[in-house]
């Protein structure tokens, strides 16, 4: 039961660093979209 609950605690951490990998890289290309505009 314990390890069950590790498990699906651990699947939504990968989860949410997946979400967060994504909305850093698209904040990242925002930004360099911005930038390239701005040459």
């Amino acid at each position: 039961m314990f390890l069950q609950a590790v498990e699906e605690f651990d699947r939504e951490l990968i989860d949410a660093m997946d979400r967060w990998r994504g909305c850093r890289a698209y904040l990242l290309d925002a930004d360099s979209v911005a930038a390239t505009l701005r040459l």
